[in-house]
């Protein structure tokens, strides 16, 4: 049964208080029972930050790894179901360097549900958030931890599908170290590397996302097209060509058609041309002027 929003409202700060008396529990049925708390804490309450603050006071301060894993999840679900507001940009700017310094203490055991949490945030706040979450994604991306290695892909995926316009820069730094994680040793891991690696490719490259800002909606379409037909096989490179150069399997077409047309001249062509010419030096220059004509085609 449904109650009214100004009528849970004032309940929801005593509802996080209770639940977040079995933060250490150990079952995970326990666990999950405070992350559907949270989320429900988030819809009937007026504000985001009065659910975060008990919220983010537990994560900050417990000790145990059953409370920290617990604290992280339930936060991050609840940073995940919150409207994007001021409130929300606000808290999330306060809060987000305290996630990265808890991420590099040796004291924090649940670094897995950390990493979530971080990316949640990143995903839901402002681009100051998000270039300071790129960093130690991408270290957690080498860590020996595999569950920390697929929450930080899973994130970075996020961040892929969310701003993709603020990870332009990025892209060719990280492009190449993450394909070489490409195939972890974790199958589970190993997927979520996949989908990351897919979702990097929607990111535009620096130069060419310059380029494509400079040209007319017609010609980008033209250029995608282009670059899809030369470089789709990875052989050659797209910032390697330009708009009148022409790749080397190209140009080696050209030439062999050309030669097997050459080679299809019927004998009568050649000797009505020869008749046409009194002398054998005659009948010389003109087939020198000829190849040079077929070369400067080619």
């Amino acid at each position: 049964m449904s109650h009214p929003r100004d009528v849970v409202a004032p309940l929801v700060p005593r509802i996080l208080v209770a639940a977040l008396r079995r933060v250490p529990d150990q079952d995970s049925s326990v666990r999950a029972a405070l992350v559907d708390t949270a989320r429900t804490a988030v819809a009937a309450s007026a504000s985001t930050s009065v659910v975060l603050r008990p919220l983010t006071d537990a994560l900050l301060h417990e000790q145990d790894q059953c409370a920290q894993l617990a604290a992280a999840l339930a936060t991050a679900t609840a940073v995940e179901a919150s409207a994007v507001t001021v409130d929300l940009a606000s808290y999330l700017h306060r809060l987000q360097p305290r996630l990265l310094k808890l991420l590099r203490s040796n004291a924090f055991k649940a670094k897995p549900a950390l990493i979530t949490l971080i990316g949640a945030c990143a995903a839901m706040g402002a681009n100051a958030e998000v270039t300071a979450s790129i960093s130690c994604l991408r270290d957690a991306i080498a860590s020996d931890d595999w569950a920390a290695r697929k929450a930080a892909a899973e994130a970075l995926a996020a961040l892929a599908l969310e701003h993709t316009d603020l990870l332009t820069t990025y892209k060719s730094s990280c492009a190449t170290f993450f394909e070489a994680r490409r195939f972890d040793k974790v199958k589970v891991v190993q997927e979520s590397m996949n989908q990351m690696i897919e979702a990097g490719k929607e990111i535009p490259g620096a130069e060419e996302d310059e380029c494509s800002s400079a040209l007319p909606p017609a010609s980008q379409s033209q250029r995608r097209s282009s670059l899809t037909g030369s470089a789709s096989d990875g052989r050659y490179p797209a910032a390697s060509l330009g708009s009148n150069s022409v790749p080397l399997a190209t140009r080696k077409s050209i030439l062999s058609v050309s030669r097997s047309s050459l080679s299809d001249v019927s004998t009568s062509v050649i000797f009505w041309t020869f008749s046409r010419y009194t002398s054998c030096s005659d009948f010389l220059t003109f087939l020198s002027e000829a190849a040079l004509l077929a070369l400067s085609i080619v």
